[in-house]
């Protein structure tokens, strides 16, 4: 969308609890990548606005630190600054039940994320030093969108869970609104005046019904299933820019042009008579005559009665080889 020159803002609606960290700060490098192309360029680039939903916490703020505008609601659960993760550990489980396993490995730690066994001192070491080292990459993202130093958001992080109200007043979200002043702001930034009518689009775009059939009858299958040849032919089908489909939105629709005339119309065809025609004086055509390319070389629409029609019948014969 950044590289988009119809493209005139971006409000990224975030309603999430969170999730997996890695997802979170790929889309934060999208989000931010965004972000700096419009300070550098602000021309060329789009800028791009924060709208939190009911809940935007843990990953859902992580993807909002990528702008420096973050609106919410006075009742949005937002903060959640923190990094958990979790061990299921059944052998209890199996020792009540008389089920023995035994798992065959290469490498020390290569079940580490195994639930047959619990952690081992060293592999608790591990996941602690992973837990601490993304922790400390989520406190330097909000630090720098927020201004904040390594300390100060150690003290709002840890895991809070803060309400819009509180999270406006601690310096997390900058003010109280929704879409709509999400999209005030991208205009003013932007410079497109209030009374211009911009072109919403939203994404990702909703699944069509042959979609939903689709993952009702099964997985996806790869490129084998009827799912992979759909997708492989969309795929295949690169979509316009924003620009282009403006652009061809606007232009006339081309339909079966309506004339009143007394001469009857003809239409060319790649035939053995290049152009065939009809007497008027004996078809009798109706003033409303529609003409329209057909795969006749003469296809018309009009009230024909008697000799005429059988008349019109010998003449489209002879024109067709």
């Amino acid at each position: 969308m950044r590289n988009d020159p119809a493209c005139q803002g971006v409000v990224l609606r975030v309603n999430s609890p969170g999730g997996s960290a890695l997802a979170s700060d790929l889309i934060w490098r999208e989000v931010s990548r965004t972000h700096e192309a419009w300070k550098k360029n602000p021309r060329k680039s789009p800028p791009i606005v924060v709208s939190m939903g009911d809940v935007a916490a843990s990953g859902g703020y992580y993807v909002a630190a990528g702008t420096d505008h973050i609106f919410a609601q006075p009742t949005t659960l937002t903060g959640s600054i923190g990094v958990v993760s979790l061990h299921f550990d059944i052998s209890g489980l199996l020792q009540k039940l008389g089920v023995a396993t035994h798992t065959f490995k290469r490498g020390k730690n290569a079940d580490i994320a195994g639930f047959y066994r619990p952690f081992t001192a060293d592999e608790r070491a591990r996941m602690d030093a992973s837990i601490r080292r993304v922790y400390d990459l989520f406190r330097k993202r909000v630090g720098d969108a927020r201004g904040k130093t390594l300390e100060q958001v150690d003290e709002l992080g840890r895991g809070h869970v803060y309400s819009g109200i509180d999270a406006k007043e601690l310096g997390l979200v900058d003010a109280f609104g929704g879409l709509r002043e999400a999209v005030a702001l991208v205009r003013q930034r932007s410079g497109v005046g209030d009374r211009r009518e911009l072109q919403l689009r939203i994404l990702p775009v909703r699944k069509t019904i042959l979609d939903l059939v689709l993952d009702l009858l099964g997985p996806e299958r790869g490129d084998k299933g009827l799912r992979g040849r759909i997708q492989a032919r969309r795929d295949a089908e690169p979509p316009l820019p924003l620009v282009l489909t403006t652009a061809f939105a606007r232009l006339p629709s081309r339909s079966c042009s309506s004339r009143r005339t007394n001469r009857a119309p003809s239409c060319r065809s790649s035939t053995r008579s290049s152009d065939a025609r009809l007497d008027a004086s004996r078809a009798r055509i109706h003033p409303s005559t529609r003409v329209c390319d057909g795969s006749h070389p003469l296809a018309l629409s009009g009230n024909l009665s008697g000799d005429a029609h059988e008349q019109a019948a010998a003449d489209r014969d002879r024109a067709v080889p």
